[in-house]
């Protein structure tokens, strides 16, 4: 069993990353979310494959519904 000393550094480090993360992504999060669908559809394995497994962002994670749109509007399966 970790140390108590540990396991309050970890509960606090948590509280840190996910109290910054609250704050990026109103600021950034549509942004960010841009970029990363504009270098996904540019790689040449997204330009070649056929089926394309990807999670439905929430929260404060990455928006993919442009990217999953893209896909179905390219004839790409998606799961």
């Amino acid at each position: 069993m970790p140390e108590p000393a540990l396991l309050e550094q970890k509960k606090s480090l948590r509280r840190t990353v996910r109290a910054a993360a609250a704050d990026f992504y109103p600021r950034h999060g549509a942004a960010s979310s841009r970029e990363i669908f504009t270098r996904l559809i540019s790689l040449p394995e997204y330009q070649a494959c056929r089926t394309l497994f990807c999670f439905v962002g929430t929260g404060h994670e990455a928006d993919t519904f442009l990217l999953l749109r893209h896909a179905l509007q390219h004839g790409r399966r998606v799961a």
